[in-house]
């Protein structure tokens, strides 16, 4: 496998952020590639579903409440896609009260809750890169609660 099709530069794990509220995903953008990793930005449910056919990140941020087409929609369309379906997925759900669907949970590999708090995320990032992803049924899902600073 080439790795230029798997990583981004110099082999650093790309990660994409779908979020429809542009100053978001931009602090989003600038934590992740302060801590090192190659970020792609997608503002909507179709901007995001072209950039995970075309780019194959090696994971998605994505925000639960979009529109047109929301998180889940994605979620799904991805793992009914052979060429996405083994890559990791953590919603942004809005808080902590939102209550998760059981499906949601079996298809996603994490959730973090607005407001999100940074020194959680990043180490929530590194543990899906450093656990191999399941696929199927046997997915790795972590339910993460993250709170603290707004963005």
């Amino acid at each position: 496998m080439d790795l230029s099709t798997r990583f981004g530069k110099n082999g650093t794990k790309r990660i994409l952020v779908c979020d429809d509220v542009y100053d978001h995903a931009l602090l989003l953008q600038v934590i992740l590639e302060t801590e090192g990793y190659e970020v792609m930005l997608a503002n909507s449910g179709a901007a995001a579903i072209a950039q995970i056919e075309r780019a194959k990140p090696d994971l998605v941020l994505l925000d639960l409440m979009m529109p047109g087409i929301d998180g889940m929609e994605i979620v799904r369309h991805m793992r009914q896609n052979p060429r996405s379906d083994r890559i990791p997925v953590i919603l942004v759900a809005p808080s902590r009260r939102d209550s998760i669907s059981a499906e949601c949970q079996k298809l996603v590999s994490g959730i973090v809750h607005k407001p999100i708090e940074w020194e959680e995320l990043i180490p929530q990032v590194e543990a899906i890169f450093a656990t191999p992803f399941s696929t199927g049924s046997q997915r790795n899902f972590r339910s993460f609660s993250v709170v603290g600073q707004r963005f």
